[in-house]
């Protein structure tokens, strides 16, 4: 906060229902793009990015691979150690639900009006509650 203490207020409101039309996935691939990774391939030829696993294949175990992304292609380039052989893979969970998760179960709860006087049980739901669509205190 002391670096950008313009971080302490957003210049919007957030609803959560208004996250999948915000997400840009333009500026998720640009960002990608910029990206330099390193992966020890197993000795299957598996490495993992994220939370998904790739495959070069039983023929390249044990090698360490340059990884980097292709804005145009939506593609990760893994790249040889000896820089001869280069590997081409669609890249797994970006699209907007992997990125956002499962939003319809938050969007489908009830609209509630918490009791008074507020119990510890209630002032730990409204402090939940209020990140929801449609909560009223």
């Amino acid at each position: 906060m002391e670096a950008y203490p313009e971080a302490l207020s957003s210049s919007r409101e957030y609803r959560i229902e208004w996250e999948e039309d915000l997400l840009d996935m333009s500026r998720v691939f640009e960002y990608l793009s910029n990206g330099r990774w390193f992966r020890l391939t197993s000795s299957q030829g598996q490495f993992s990015l994220g939370a998904n696993r790739y495959n070069i294949g039983c023929s390249s175990p044990k090698q360490t691979l340059e990884i980097t992304f292709d804005i145009q292609s939506h593609e990760f380039l893994c790249l040889s150690e000896n820089g001869e052989k280069e590997f081409r893979f669609p890249a797994k969970g970006l699209t907007k639900a992997e990125l956002l998760g499962e939003l319809n179960p938050l969007l489908t709860l009830p609209e509630y009006q918490f009791q008074l006087p507020f119990s510890t049980i209630a002032l730990r739901e409204m402090a939940t509650a209020t990140e929801l669509r449609g909560t009223t205190l």
